[in-house]
Parts: structure tokens; sequence; C-alpha cells
């Protein structure tokens, strides 16, 4: 059985994910899912790589 999840406890990650924003044109987040898709990897996995 897993580990069950706790609020603001980190389990995948080293530390505990907060929200940022950054500003993209849409053919560059177009691009950006795309390759994370390739990898199979969400898109936060992807850019976190």
């Amino acid at each position: 059985m897993g580990k069950k999840r706790l609020k603001n406890v980190p389990i995948l990650y080293e530390g505990i994910k907060k929200k940022r924003a950054i500003g993209l044109t849409d053919t560059a987040y177009q691009n950006l899912q795309e390759a994370a898709a390739a990898e199979k990897l969400s898109l936060s996995e992807f850019v976190e790589t």
C-alpha cells in the first residue's frame, strides 16, 4: 500500500511545490507540451528536469 498524502508534506519530490507564473507565447507553450508528451512526463515534471 502507498503512503498517505498529507498537505504540505512532499512524497515524490524533495520539497513542496509552489505555484509559479511565467509568461509564454502560445507557440512556446505548445512546444513545451509536445516535448513533455514525447518524454511521457507532465509539463511540470518536464520543466523540473
